[in-house]
């Protein structure tokens, strides 16, 4: 959870007459994903980060966790109904994803439901430095290419002075 929110906020409970109790608790939670950027692919790349949910204390007859969307295919996937765009990155697609394991301790079921979010980089959004980056690169590899070229050149003419000399 996010380090300055107030775990101590009361929120309201929804108890109906069948017993159920329906309590949606506020909080933040950060995630963090690790991202690939090695340069043959900055800044034209994919990610995929996950977001599993479990709990550790309660099995699945107690909390049972479910996915509550399901795309027209039957897959399912994040809701994005509050999702804000980002300037950075596209959001490709956000599968998710429900599994149940049983342990050897325990009859029950836990389930946990795993999210994953596909996002590209938006290219544009680094403008001249991508330019500038490629700049580079191709000025790296021709002046490495010319610099050998030239080295087997000398390199061969000087072995051919040798065996005539």
């Amino acid at each position: 959870a996010a380090e300055d929110f107030d775990s101590t906020y009361k929120s309201n409970l929804l108890v109906y007459s069948s017993g159920e109790v329906n309590w949606i608790p506020p909080g933040v939670l950060k995630f963090v994903c690790k991202l690939d950027v090695t340069w043959h692919v900055f800044p034209f790349d994919d990610q995929i980060c996950e977001m599993k949910f479990g709990s550790w204390t309660f099995h699945g007859d107690a909390v049972d966790l479910q996915i509550q969307t399901e795309n027209t295919n039957g897959t399912h996937s994040m809701d994005l109904s509050t999702y804000v765009i980002n300037g950075e990155w596209d959001l490709v697609d956000s599968p998710a994803l429900r599994e149940v394991k049983y342990y050897k301790c325990c009859p029950e079921p836990y389930p946990t439901v795993r999210y994953f979010l596909h996002l590209r980089r938006r290219t544009l959004y680094y403008g001249n430095y991508s330019d500038h980056y490629w700049f580079q690169s191709y000025h790296s590899i021709a002046s490495n290419l010319l610099d050998d070229g030239a080295w087997l050149f000398i390199t061969a003419r000087c072995r051919r002075e040798d065996h005539f000399g």
